[in-house]
């Protein structure tokens, strides 16, 4: 409980900062869709997608600059896109924090999951290096190593050179 309290002050807080009353709008709406409905983290990321894929289509309805430079004049007169990129911004952030502080969040988000709960490696295939074979773990057939080409052969890889001496200055010089 305590967390979710402070989650939702931090995007209360971070709202405001990155958008000011629209930012605060937004993440006020990001908390009660996520923190007092419960609705799946899945749900603010698709809302950031959305809103962010409207931005253009927003500068596009509010008419394009008509000069080849554009600047602090087009965010003044194109507000609807600069909302809508405040908002994908700020539920983008609201699903971030969700999905690292929310345990419950992996339960909606297959992609993130507990290490513990992940599927250990295949052990390594260990290289008997006198007869340059490998030996492949129990599951698989055995495999050969590559062997280096002829114009290779004798030469160490750039990152097992050890680095040049330093120069000694002669004695009184």
């Amino acid at each position: 409980m305590i967390g979710r309290v402070v989650r939702s002050l931090l995007i209360l807080a971070i709202g405001y900062g990155v958008g000011g009353r629209v930012g605060l709008i937004a993440a006020a709406a990001a908390v009660a869709v996520r923190e007092v409905v419960r609705m799946p983290v899945r749900v603010l990321w698709v809302g950031a997608v959305l809103a962010m894929a409207a931005a253009p289509l927003a500068t596009l309805a509010q008419g394009l600059p008509s000069t080849p430079v554009t600047g602090t004049r087009l965010i003044a007169t194109h507000l609807a896109a600069n909302a809508l990129v405040i908002v994908a911004l700020i539920l983008a952030v609201h699903a971030g924090i969700a999905e690292l502080t929310d345990p419950a969040s992996a339960d909606t988000a297959p992609l993130i999951r507990p290490l513990a709960e992940r599927r250990p490696a295949r052990p390594a295939p260990s290289v008997d290096a006198e007869q340059g074979r490998t030996e492949a773990p129990a599951a698989g057939p055995p495999t050969r190593a590559p062997q280096p080409s002829p114009s290779s052969a004798g030469t160490a890889p750039w990152w097992s050179t050890p680095p040049d001496p330093p120069e000694s200055s002669p004695p009184g010089g």
